[in-house]
């Protein structure tokens, strides 16, 4: 058995390093590097999404993440997004920020709609930029660097708007 292995082993070396191993020869490992991409949860309450984003994002990803938030909206015809980027490992280029407002303005957003971004300091500067070009194409888009606030903002006239349905009833 042990003659065996030993003949997998000059094998494995022959095909790993193309030449004979020396009597201190350990087989060869091959290692991958992860593929590193972003993750992202949706949370869907009766009066708001919460999208979290984490690891290492590309427009494609996030792109995909808001098509989803998007369609929990339209599904529950809601009007409210918390969108939590404290996670994320990468910042989006200036032409990113350029393609992310058209996202949100292509892909529509429900009238009076509110989205609340939360962010880290070091984020806060491209994240203005992507509050000043969504604002300009007329969608309500806040920077928080405080989730609590973001949240609280997200929510406000929410209990307004329940008191008007229950009274409607």
């Amino acid at each position: 058995m042990k003659f065996i292995r030993r003949e997998v082993e000059l094998r494995v070396a022959n095909w790993t390093t193309g030449s004979k191993p020396n009597a201190n020869f350990r087989p060869a490992k091959i290692l991958f590097l992860p593929i590193e991409a972003m993750s992202y949860y949706i949370i869907s309450t009766d009066y708001c999404v919460f999208l979290t984003c984490e690891g290492i994002s590309s427009l494609d990803e996030m792109t995909a993440a808001w098509r989803e938030v998007r369609n929990e909206l339209a599904e529950k015809s809601l009007n409210r997004v918390l969108v939590d980027v404290t996670a994320l490992q990468t910042s989006p280029t200036t032409a990113e920020l350029f393609d992310l407002a058209k996202l949100f303005w292509h892909d529509g957003f429900p009238g009076f709609g509110r989205i609340a971004l939360v962010v880290r300091c070091d984020q806060s500067r491209l994240a203005k930029s992507l509050e000043m070009l969504v604002r300009t194409l007329g969608m309500w888009l806040t920077v928080f660097v405080s989730e609590e606030q973001g949240e609280a903002w997200v929510w406000e006239g929410t209990l307004d708007e329940q008191a008007v349905e229950a009274f409607a009833k």
